[in-house]
């Protein structure tokens, strides 16, 4: 086997492998393989094509990869890949070239197992072989998992909505950054009361893994001042430290003095 090839292999259950199952396997594979692509050089344009497919059970479908620049990055992806399954069956830890949107790609595929056709999920490439199980799928909640805390969150309470449920969004003042806010019903007029205002919201706040908020289940909502405006510098009076005194006459008489 190349070191540049991937093989997929899926065991069918009694009733049988379904295609579907296996395409979803494939494509959410692809994905990640996509994303280590863009880790490792965002230059670079990847293809997979397949070198040989093996029916049975396990099918097992093996993939090549082509770089258009530099051959040697598709090592270092499948190397990457494959420490990556390995790595989320052992710990709580989004592994090294890997984002957590390809962290849940691999969560699908363990879930994969859940389903009554598919038996068993294994990869092979360079000699090594890694099986994602709900091992994996559960270290990557741990590690992606958000964290809540009460707090206040201060910004202009604009875009109203109540399809799907009820919401508006605050920008902060200084960065512009958008925080969804769900409240209750009986909340829904004192939010028509504070559109296009400066709000001060408390309520339970959600964070991702990087801190930053998401999202905040109202409590409370309460009117700010809206920050005033600064005045045009051309609008302002003119200043007089002459008291009066031609200014010619006035530096005269500094120089007299």
């Amino acid at each position: 086997m190349s070191s540049n090839e991937l093989v997929i292999e899926v065991a069918g259950a009694d009733e049988g492998l379904r295609l579907a199952s296996f395409l979803e396997i494939a494509g959410n594979t692809l994905d990640i393989l996509g994303g280590l692509a863009r880790s490792v050089d965002p230059r670079e344009r990847v293809d997979w094509r397949v070198s040989s497919v093996v029916f049975g059970s396990p099918l097992q479908l093996t993939i090549r990869g082509e770089a258009r620049h530099d051959p040697r990055v598709i090592g270092t992806i499948v190397e990457a890949y494959m420490e990556g399954i390995a790595g989320l069956e052992t710990k709580e830890a989004i592994p090294e070239l890997w984002r957590p949107e390809d962290a849940l790609k691999a969560k699908a595929i363990a879930a994969s197992r859940n389903r009554s056709d598919v038996g068993w999920i294994a990869y092979r490439a360079n000699g090594n072989r890694a099986e994602p199980t709900q091992r994996l799928a559960a270290h990557v909640d741990a590690v992606l998992r958000e964290a809540e805390d009460k707090g206040v969150f201060e910004g202009r309470l604009e875009v109203l909505s109540v399809h799907e449920g009820r919401s508006f969004n605050i920008y902060d003042d200084l960065t512009g950054r958008r925080v969804e806010c769900r409240f209750k019903p009986d909340q829904l007029e004192r939010a028509k009361q504070a559109l296009d205002h400066r709000v001060s919201i408390y309520g339970t706040g959600r964070y991702d893994q990087a801190g930053q908020i998401k999202s905040v289940a109202v409590e409370t909502i309460d009117l700010l001042p809206d920050a005033p405006q600064l005045a045009d510098i051309g609008d302002a009076p003119p200043i007089d430290i002459t008291g009066g005194v031609e200014s010619s006459e006035y530096v005269r008489g500094l120089r007299d003095e």
